[in-house]
């Protein structure tokens, strides 16, 4: 399969005004959604490496359920002895523009994204 993670991983690799060194791009290859990317973006990386500010970067219509959901993973308390605290993080996010969709399939996407947001936030 091909990861979003990977596929954005590329691209700020190649951008051709400002490409990004390698040593500075992770990606998180185990999920298949919103809740695993986060959970495995800290157990993974950030717990791991001591990393405590975070840049989560998604799509326009997406955002606000990722923030909900980041925020929710990543503000729990370490269950891991590999660090006793709550995590401490700063929490950054920046949504890149909806290109390539036609005005339907964003409107879609919205709604879907509304119901998940909704849902994560009354449920977590």
């Amino acid at each position: 399969p091909l990861w979003e993670s990977t596929a954005s991983a590329a691209y700020l690799l190649q951008h051709g005004n400002y490409p990004i060194p390698e040593k500075y791009v992770y990606a998180e290859t185990t999920s298949y959604d919103t809740i695993s990317n986060a959970f495995y973006t800290r157990t993974s990386f950030t717990d791991i490496a001591g990393w405590r500010k975070l840049l989560v970067v998604t799509n326009e219509f997406h955002i606000e359920r990722s923030k909900a959901i980041f925020d929710w993973i990543f503000h729990a308390p370490a269950t891991s002895s590999a660090t006793n605290d709550d995590g401490g993080y700063e929490m950054y996010y920046l949504s890149c523009n909806n290109i390539g969709l036609t005005s339907e399939a964003i409107q879609a996407r919205k709604e879907h994204e509304k119901r998940g947001e909704i849902n994560v936030k009354s449920k977590l």
